[in-house]
């Protein structure tokens, strides 16, 4: 039973997240997967939102409720019981949820590059949209960055690198937070 409870609240917990980022990139509100998105989430969003404002183009609220949601999913996992800090705890919860928004660039960086390998249905146009808008800033500033290759895009894999190594960082921090 616990188990199941952590992952339907670890999914919640990725519904928030994605909206975060959705948020942040400003992708388009009106696409029906992030209508749905926003009417899942907006139960637990809208009384948050009325007390914490947004700064710097994140949403404090949805900050907060992917912390007290990873709390929680560490509660229900017995991850309390390991004698770590409040704060370490806390340091940890944050490390996590960074690496979770890592994957959601990486699992977003993986469907760009698929889709540009192969034809997709017309129906996927919508997914593909929301997608873009979270990798295409991120890659724009990576092609910049990188001499012009002609045909070849370079730009997703040191993109998916990158995010591997910051990934990784942030395990390694988490992990410190468990000891303090």
């Amino acid at each position: 039973m616990e188990s199941l409870i952590q992952f339907l609240l670890t999914l919640y917990l990725y519904g928030i997240l994605v909206r975060l980022l959705l948020t942040f990139h400003q992708a388009d509100f009106y696409n029906p997967i992030s209508q749905v998105l926003a009417r899942v989430t907006d139960p637990v969003y809208q009384p948050v939102r009325r007390i914490m404002p947004s700064a710097r183009g994140w949403d404090l609220a949805l900050l907060a409720i992917a912390l007290v949601l990873k709390l929680i999913i560490l509660y229900v996992g017995g991850a309390m019981q390991l004698g770590a800090s409040i704060l370490g705890l806390v340091l940890f919860a944050l490390t996590q949820i960074g690496g979770m928004m890592l994957n959601i660039y990486l699992v977003s960086l993986i469907a760009v590059v698929i889709a540009s390998w192969v034809q997709l249905s017309a129906g996927a146009d919508q997914f593909l949209s929301l997608v873009r808008s979270l990798t295409t800033p991120m890659l724009m500033r990576i092609r910049g960055m990188l001499p012009d290759t002609g045909i070849l895009d370079l730009s997703p894999m040191v993109a998916l690198f990158g995010l591997y190594f910051l990934q990784s960082g942030l395990y390694q921090i988490g992990r410190w937070g468990l000891t303090v």
